[in-house]
């Protein structure tokens, strides 16, 4: 179930639904501050044991989940750029130890990654394999079994109705529409960001796509989305998450309207 990571601030009635890759970190950061004022540690792990729903009792997670009076907002992603998001951030420059093992297990026989148990083991056995072999992977297994980071995004949503859903492309009118419909000031710091590449491509391939994982990483940034995508991985990406582009309105080179809406 996926509500048992959702955000939710009691006293506030705000619950947030947090997706990976569409800036949740700088929102759990400011449900924290909201709710304690200064906290220490990692983001994730304190919002983890103070702040999720789960750690509420289970009658009032439910009502969270349904009371008219509590407001429920998610934020959401155009699916091909935050799937390049995902693999730069995760899989090129990995900082966390399961998703990296979540991507091996994707993209490597059996017998490589059971033995490659630490980090520089992992990103050596990862380091042959490209995006389009990554896009391959991740488009032929079931979402629901995905790694948080490249899970379809309106799995994160279920069935709870929500009464905002922001977009990742216009953060600026996210942060306006919850600030409005609460009467609370929201700070969203820009933590954990991707940051793109301006670098002139140095390989004979016509984009990323099919450049191995440890030439990438000899760059200093990693390259823009539009980058990774051949004509028919947009096809492949589009037609995975069509049930996110066409519930949230994307396109593949544009965010929907409603995102730039007043």
């Amino acid at each position: 179930m996926p509500y048992k990571q959702y955000v939710y601030l009691p006293k506030q009635k705000i619950l947030f639904c947090p997706i990976s890759k569409n800036g949740s970190t700088s929102w759990k950061h400011w449900m924290a501050t909201l709710a304690f004022g200064k906290y220490s540690g990692d983001t994730h792990a304190f919002v983890k044991e103070h702040l999720q729903i789960r750690a509420t009792n289970p009658k009032m997670a439910q009502q969270a989940l349904r009371d008219a009076n509590v407001f429920r907002f998610s934020i959401v992603r155009n699916p091909w750029n935050r799937l390049v998001s995902a693999f730069g951030n995760k899989v090129v420059h990995p900082d966390a130890h399961a998703t990296l093992t979540n991507a091996l297990k994707l993209l490597a026989p059996r017998s490589v990654w059971k033995q490659a148990t630490t980090m520089q083991s992992m990103e050596q056995s990862i380091a042959k394999y490209t995006f389009r072999q990554f896009v391959h992977a991740v488009t032929s297994t079931p979402g629901f079994s995905h790694d948080a980071h490249w899970r379809p995004q309106h799995l994160y949503l279920g069935d709870v109705d929500m009464d905002f859903v922001g977009y990742f492309e216009n953060m600026q009118n996210a942060v306006l529409e919850v600030s409005r419909r609460n009467g609370l000031k929201v700070d969203i710091k820009c933590l954990n960001a991707s940051v793109y590449t301006d670098e002139k491509r140095t390989t004979d391939s016509k984009c990323y796509c099919d450049v191995p994982i440890g030439e990438i990483r000899q760059l200093s940034r990693i390259p823009k989305p539009h980058e990774f995508y051949s004509e028919d991985l947009v096809d492949c990406v589009g037609d995975y998450y069509h049930q996110d582009v066409q519930r949230f309105g994307y396109e593949y080179d544009k965010a929907p309207a409603r995102a730039f809406a007043a």
